[in-house]
């Protein structure tokens, strides 16, 4: 628990984080980790990358989406020194795409999700009007297709 609300507080500090649903604790492991696969969308942003920073930190798994995965990066909140340095890691699977599109949500899901963050973000011209809505509609949809409750 105190990782998520570590997330939380991350999330809260940053103030763009539209939705985060916590990850089912596991039990059988010695560390910190709650042995989780988290999914994080809008994964480049400010309040994702220091999510997906963290939770790879403390040993989970991640799948971002994002529209392009070449922006993830380091973040300056946790990543000290390293901060910017492209963000790889073996836990963490980066997946292109659009969050409005049920196709690119849908492929987040194949990798056995446990739990959702949603960070999404980004300027109006950028996005468009109805980016934030259609986009975690899509997600909630996936997720009660998949059985994912957090």
């Amino acid at each position: 628990m105190t990782k998520i609300r570590s997330l939380l507080t991350a999330a809260a500090v940053l103030g763009t984080t539209t939705a985060f649903v916590s990850p089912q604790q596991r039990t059988a492991s010695s560390s910190t980790s709650l042995d989780a696969t988290i999914a994080v969308f809008g994964a480049s942003g400010l309040t994702a990358s220091e999510c997906v920073y963290q939770a790879l930190q403390d040993g989970d798994k991640v799948v971002g989406l994002t529209r392009n995965p070449s922006n993830l990066k380091i973040p300056k909140g946790s990543g000290g020194a390293d901060f910017e340095k492209p963000l790889t890691n073996p836990n963490l699977t980066m997946i292109g795409g659009d969050v409005t599109n049920a196709a690119d949500v849908a492929k987040v899901f194949e990798n056995g999700i446990d739990g959702v963050i949603v960070a999404l973000g980004g300027k109006t011209s950028d996005v468009g009007d109805s980016m934030l809505t259609d986009g975690t509609n899509t997600i909630m949809a996936a997720m009660k297709e998949n059985g994912v409750k957090r």
